[in-house]
């Protein structure tokens, strides 16, 4: 019997000598046996001769103490769950669902799974009170060392199995159900459920020959996985033995890079909140799949910001919509908004976004949303490809060399850089050449006296903004003051970069929307300016360069004693930030030097 994956084994000290000269060397020359430091047990590589290997495979049945019966230990945890089981439960690591004594005629909203290799164990839930399964594993076990390593040692290698055959099962799925998604009509636009939900079929949703809506779920890498079919009763089902987790359908165009990703359960409520926002969102399928989903596409889209909008399932004392919502939003460092309703309303149970839609239109989903995606930018911080920079740095190159000098005060709204993104695994150098953007001078050097700490509230509720293209235009009572182009902010004008009310606001734009590390580039004096405010107002930002943040730290210290010359702006004025985990804003506490600034005078 010839390996064909790794095969654990159970190798007391004494006899290693021999089990290594019996496995001897596979074909290709390596040691048939290898040590898992972190499981600490050895196992046999593929292709190693299993038959002469046979005293040390794992035996845990042999080692379990005669008085243990899992199955009926298992069967008692899950009758005081309120599980109504036919005779003992099967524990053959498969879902099996079973009524509860909640359930009506036909329900079943108990589901349990038991295994029998290793230590027994398992996990169950009622749907309806379980927020997560609930686990289990047997309480009577033997204490003996090599005992258990006998039971370790076989419970991984039928987890690893299950593994295979699981992944093999979900890839044959996958591939006829892609050929069925192939061959499937677009799904009418008459459909009895979404006529009823008052939603549009999106593109890629199909009909079958039974007239059920067919919807596609994929994984983030795009691979079909498995269906949701809706019939037109509303009925909801999965295939069978298909990979659900992971998987999930757009409502409303691609996902992109740096954009804002909206997250809800079903297809009706992705679809409500499309129409309401014109933004493509994720159906999850169910409130148990948004932490997967969202896991995955964090990776896929390291870049964009997370917004989750929740089902309110306050019906059930688990109000499992709003706690995975949560769960998938402390993943993404997202932000979770549920419908409000009226108590009316409530008593009428509703529950999500389409519920609000039907009952009082999409206008009323948009204006809840509105402030929410307000907090959002369509472009999040995103690197840079190499080719991007290539073509940013010809461009900004060619547009220096042909600039006359007597255009010195020429519209600068695309020449001020305030802020440009990386990452923080790769953190390029950013210099007013690799940017190619610079502030010319203007004619009045008029310094404008400090904000107040106390009136930061006060900047961020005069910042308004409106989209432009892919950028997102920030102006402050009236004026532009910055433009957020997904990978760096920058200056609206040569006045808005020594405005010092207008440099704050996109600092603290930039310590919301980018959150940690940043950096500062362009002219000495710039850097100076916004290392005084970062100082002055304990802005909760690092700076990447050290010399930059030395600066910093020493600005802190000197902002409780003086007060910090401002500098004026000159060519090349940008601020760098980096990806971190601080994503909460600070609490500003203004100092009695602050306190004492006067008011500053509009540039």
């Amino acid at each position: 019997m010839i390996a064909t994956e790794n095969t654990w084994l159970v190798i007391p000290y004494d006899q290693l000598p021999a089990a290594k000269r019996v496995a001897g060397k596979l074909p290709q020359g390596d040691h048939a046996l290898a040590f898992d430091n972190v499981q600490k047990l050895w196992f046999a590589k593929p292709g190693a001769d299993l038959s002469i290997l046979r005293q040390w495979l794992p035996a845990p049945l042999a080692k379990m103490p005669i008085e243990t019966n899992p199955r009926e230990e298992f069967a008692e945890v899950l009758a005081a769950a309120g599980f109504e089981l036919d005779g003992l439960p099967e524990m053959d690591g498969q879902h099996h669902r079973v009524r509860t004594f909640a359930d009506k005629s036909g329900e079943k909203t108990g589901v349990y799974v038991g295994y029998l290799d290793g230590v027994p164990a398992g996990w169950y839930q009622d749907h309806r009170l379980h927020a997560e399964p609930q686990k289990w594993k047997t309480s009577r076990q033997t204490k003996d060392k090599q005992a258990q390593n006998h039971v370790r040692a076989s419970a991984l290698q039928k987890k690893q199995s299950r593994a295979t055959a699981q992944a093999r099962q979900y890839q044959h799925h996958a591939h006829r159900i892609s050929q069925l998604v192939a061959l499937l009509p677009e799904a009418s636009a008459q459909h009895p459920y979404l006529l009823r939900k008052g939603v549009k079929a999106t593109t890629g949703v199909r009909q079958d020959k039974r007239g059920r809506l067919v919807i596609p779920l994929r994984n983030a890498a795009g691979e079909v996985r498995t269906v949701q079919r809706i019939g037109g009763n509303g009925f909801k089902s999965l295939k069978k033995g298909a990979q659900k987790a992971g998987s999930f359908f757009v409502v409303g165009g691609a996902l992109q890079a740096g954009q804002p990703l909206l997250y809800a359960e079903g297809y009706a409520t992705a679809a409500s909140i499309h129409a309401a926002t014109a933004l493509p969102v994720v159906m999850a399928v169910d409130a148990g799949n948004l932490p997967q989903v969202a896991a995955a596409l964090r990776i896929r889209y390291p870049d964009s910001q997370h917004l989750f909008l929740a089902d309110d399932d306050r019906k059930n004392s688990a109000n499992k919509g709003l706690k995975k919502a949560q769960e998938a939003a402390n993943l993404t460092r997202g932000r979770v908004v549920s419908p409000v309703f009226t108590a009316e309303e409530i008593q009428k149970n509703l529950t999500d976004f389409n519920d609000l839609q039907q009952a009082r239109g999409v206008d009323a989903v948009r204006e809840q949303l509105a402030t929410h995606l307000a907090a959002l930018t369509l472009h999040s911080a995103s690197l840079l490809t190499e080719k991007q920079e290539q073509s940013v740095n010809a461009k900004n190159t060619a547009s220096l060399e042909t600039r006359p000098d007597d255009q010195q005060n020429a519209s600068a709204e695309a020449d001020d850089q305030l802020l440009t993104a990386v990452s923080s695994d790769e953190q390029p150098e950013v210099t007013a050449c690799d940017n190619g953007i610079y502030t010319e001078p203007v004619k009045d050097h008029a310094v404008p006296q400090p904000v107040k700490a106390a009136d930061l509230d006060a900047v961020l509720q005069n910042i308004t903004h409106q989209y432009e293209g892919k950028t997102v235009v920030y102006a402050h009572q009236g004026e532009r003051a910055f433009i957020d182009h997904g990978n760096r902010i920058t200056m609206a004008s040569p006045a808005a970069s020594q405005n010092d009310t207008l440099v704050l606001a996109a600092l603290l734009v930039a310590k919301q929307h980018y959150y940690g590390k940043v950096e500062l580039t362009g002219s000495e004096a710039f850097k100076q300016r916004a290392i005084h405010l970062i100082a002055q107002h304990k802005l909760a930002l690092v700076l990447k360069n050290p010399q930059q943040q030395l600066m910093l730290d020493e600005a802190r210290k000197k902002s409780d004693h003086r007060e910090a010359a401002t500098p004026v702006a000159a060519p090349v004025d940008a601020i760098v930030a980096i990806d971190s985990s601080t994503a909460n804003p600070p609490k500003v506490t203004p100092t009695d030097a602050q306190r004492q600034a006067e008011t500053p005078r509009k540039n």
